[in-house]
């Protein structure tokens, strides 16, 4: 009698463990679907206040980016934290599509064409800037900058590698040194980063004007390095 519990208990074990691993796996799944809907909701939720942020201006509140999403500012919080994560994540969201959106191919530039290339890239940063003021403006507000305390060394950085990868291929083609080509990536992001900003404020001069001018500096400072 005593054998034949033991023989029931036995086979029962992996009876046990098959039952455990599968609702280790509904509550993984269920865990995974979550995650993704908050991910979804966020994102969604990101997309509105770059909307309403476009229209209304970058001195937007919390209530009115609420209310672009049709939710209480409450949900905003849940989703972001406080108001500091809010807009991270929207200063975040917005420079990530900057810089995907300054995309060129340097591969097998030659030399006369570096102007070309040097003006394309400007004009393409210019235009974005024009065509998302707002957000500009509000990504580089001075209060916003202070009370936040985020960081842009993660999009500097992604735009500066790509910039510099550029400029290695350029002075590789033309068999020259590349050890120039991280200083000057660098240089002509602060560049158009401060110009754009002086530009959205005095607007005193086209922009078509300021891409010609940032383009003859930029090419001057490589074309002086490829001379050297």
């Amino acid at each position: 009698m005593r054998n034949n519990v033991v023989k029931a208990s036995v086979k029962q074990i992996p009876v046990v463990a098959k039952a455990e691993a599968t609702i280790e796996g509904i509550a993984a799944n269920f865990l995974e679907s979550r995650q993704a809907k908050v991910k979804k909701r966020r994102q969604k939720l990101l997309d509105s206040a770059l909307i309403t942020i476009k229209e209304k201006g970058p001195f937007v509140s919390m209530d009115e980016i609420a209310l672009g999403a049709n939710i209480r500012r409450t949900v905003l919080y849940r989703y972001f934290g406080d108001r500091s994560g809010l807009y991270k994540a929207i200063s975040e969201e917005f420079m990530n599509r900057l810089v995907d959106q300054l995309v060129f191919d340097t591969t097998s530039i030659s030399r006369a064409e570096i102007n070309e290339v040097v003006n394309q890239v400007l004009k393409k940063f210019f235009d974005l800037v024009e065509e998302n003021e707002y957000l500009f403006q509000f990504v580089f507000n001075e209060a916003n900058l202070k009370n936040l305390a985020w960081s842009l060394s993660s999009v500097v950085g992604a735009l500066g590698s790509r910039l510099t990868n550029a400029l290695v291929d350029v002075f590789s083609a033309l068999n020259r040194d590349t050890s120039a080509a991280e200083p000057l990536a660098y240089g002509m992001i602060g560049m158009a980063y401060f110009t754009a900003q002086w530009w959205l404020k005095r607007k005193i001069v086209s922009k078509d004007r300021i891409v010609m001018y940032l383009t003859e500096f930029v090419t001057q400072g490589i074309n002086i390095k490829l001379d050297s």
